[in-house]
């Protein structure tokens, strides 16, 4: 699906990107080879783009879709998602929606647009049911399929299982620091086949051409006025001239393949490696920022940063438990109540961007006590859980992530830490949890648990590569592009990665699947408003 790209050979850290190092000039072209029309041209074939081609073709639109790659693109399989049958089903339809909008807005440090996530909260779970459709034999399970009591059943290996259900009976987010909604639907073994199936549905009102090998390069633009069509070619050198009638919809992907790009907006991920996603057919890493370059060209504003990348970690052996963290000093560095992404950022800035997570011989009577976010291990009842986190535990001891001891000094020493330091640090954490009070770095006083009983473990965590980047154009819940001056550019619609104003400052891992469920639903409002002109 895509390629590991190390960006930590990329170049002194401290050395700035311009903007001239990647934007460049726009392309030209001879005449085209090809000249085609319809009501919306739709750049990109991911989530976003099937969306937006399937939604203006059902209003009666004819669509002409161009991607870059020999198929349509996709990744994971989470949708965080409110309302809907599904929510209803799952006994989720009473989560509160201005609640959630208001974590999320916080955790983006107030710099999205909230409009943007309250159509999102009200169309989100609408939207997913709609995507299933594209194939509707589907099995729906009404249980996380590691949490059944009873046999798998058959057709398990491609379902729709609802993410963290059931949650364990202490937690409670309404009263977390770092809350992690439970509304997350997961497509297993990954949403591919449904998306397939939503170009088929596309397709087959007859009014939905797809292109791929064909990538968008050029918007069509008549002078400072409406967005006519695109200029594509394909790798065979075919050059089309694509126009449309009614709105041309830009949901390219995310711009974290282009180093140039990703290190100008977010100099601080210099370091990290990438996790280039979909590759085009000369095996080149296909998210580059192709749509942002196009429409910048014509004008379009990049929206302010700080831009957002997902980098969340998943944790080691036990998941990602709020266990002792320490760093590379043997010093505990923060509250570790967090989720993934907050605890990666804080791996970040530790020596060697890494640390160790230190458990004893008491973890399966709290697990059940951690918070349910990404890399949770809470795998339903006490029996299963016991079991499968054996199985976690001990292949992350075979491969040399996590080691085991009998004493604190012995674990002390398969690590590698200072001694002296980490010793101290250790004690010091078992004494805040005989109080029940980390006077610290404030954890809950129901996760402080000491690291006392044998064996005792430790994990070995490191920074996580990015992803994608987050960072869109400057848009609206309508999905409409603004230019550098705030005015809406005409006849250019935006979704996905492409589509900014949706998350800031970093991922928020509240809602795990937010991404995916942004781009189904604003994929789907972009191609129906654009099917309208």
């Amino acid at each position: 699906m895509g390629k590991f790209i190390c960006s930590a050979d990329y170049g002194n850290p401290f050395e700035s990107v311009t903007i001239k190092d990647w934007l460049g000039e726009p392309p030209e072209y001879p005449e085209a080879d090809e000249t085609l029309e319809a009501d919306v041209v739709v750049c990109g074939a991911g989530l976003a783009g099937v969306a937006a081609a399937r939604a203006a073709s059902e209003c009666g639109a004819s669509v002409l879709l161009f991607e870059k790659c020999s198929n349509v693109q996709f990744r994971s399989s989470d949708f965080g998602v409110l309302g809907g049958k599904l929510s209803k089903r799952w006994g989720r339809d009473l989560t509160d929606k201005q609640e959630v909008v208001a974590v999320l807005m916080r955790d983006s440090c107030f710099r999205v647009k909230q409009p943007i996530l309250n159509f999102w909260a009200d169309h989100s779970g609408d939207d997913l049911d709609w995507y299933l459709e594209g194939d509707p034999e589907i099995l729906i399970l009404d249980e996380c399929i590691n949490a059944l009591k009873k046999d798998r059943p058959a057709g398990f290996d491609y379902c729709v299982e609802p993410q963290r259900r059931p949650v364990p009976r202490p937690y409670d987010v309404h009263s977390e620091m770092y809350p992690c909604f439970e509304i997350s639907a997961r497509i297993l073994p990954d949403h591919g086949r449904v998306l397939k199936g939503n170009l088929k549905l596309a397709e087959a009102t007859g009014l939905c051409r797809a292109f791929f090998e064909t990538p968008a390069q050029r918007l069509l633009r008549v002078g400072s006025g409406r967005v006519v069509g695109v200029i594509a070619k394909s790798y065979g050198g075919k050059v089309y001239k694509a126009l449309a009638r009614r709105g041309v919809v830009l949901a390219t992907g995310d711009y974290s393949g282009n180093l140039d790009m990703l290190f100008h907006y977010s100099p601080w991920l210099r370091g990290k490696g990438v996790m280039g996603i979909g590759l085009d057919k000369n095996g080149m890493v296909a998210n580059t920022g192709d749509g942002h370059r196009m429409a910048m060209w014509i004008g379009a504003k990049m929206e302010d940063g700080p831009h957002a990348a997902i980098s969340h970690s998943k944790g080691g052996a036990i998941g990602m438990a709020q266990y002792l963290q320490l760093n590379l000093n043997g010093e505990r560095f923060m509250n570790e109540d967090c989720g993934g992404q907050q605890f990666d950022n804080q791996l970040m800035i530790q020596p060697g961007m890494l640390s160790w997570m230190l458990f004893d011989g008491a973890w399966p009577d709290q697990l059940k006590y951690m918070i349910p976010t990404h890399g949770y291990a809470y795998l339903g009842e006490e029996n299963r859980l016991r079991a499968q986190a054996d199985e976690s535990i001990s292949a992350s001891l075979r491969r040399g992530d996590t080691v085991k001891a009998d004493t604190i000094d012995e674990l002390i020493r398969l690590t590698a830490l200072p001694a002296e330091k980490t010793r101290a640090s250790i004690e010091r954490y078992n004494s805040l949890a005989s109080r029940g009070f980390d006077s610290d770095f404030g954890k809950a006083p129901k996760r402080l648990f000491p690291i006392e009983k044998p064996p005792f473990y430790a994990t070995r965590l490191r920074a996580c590569p990015v992803m994608n980047s987050l960072a869109g154009l400057e848009s609206d819940e309508n999905c409409r592009c603004y230019d550098t001056n705030g005015n809406i550019i005409d006849g250019l619609y935006l979704a996905g990665n492409t589509q900014g104003n949706r998350f800031a400052v970093e991922y928020p891992t509240t809602v795990p699947g937010l991404s995916h469920s942004m781009a189904l639903t604003f994929g789907r409002n972009a191609g129906r408003n654009a099917a309208g002109g």
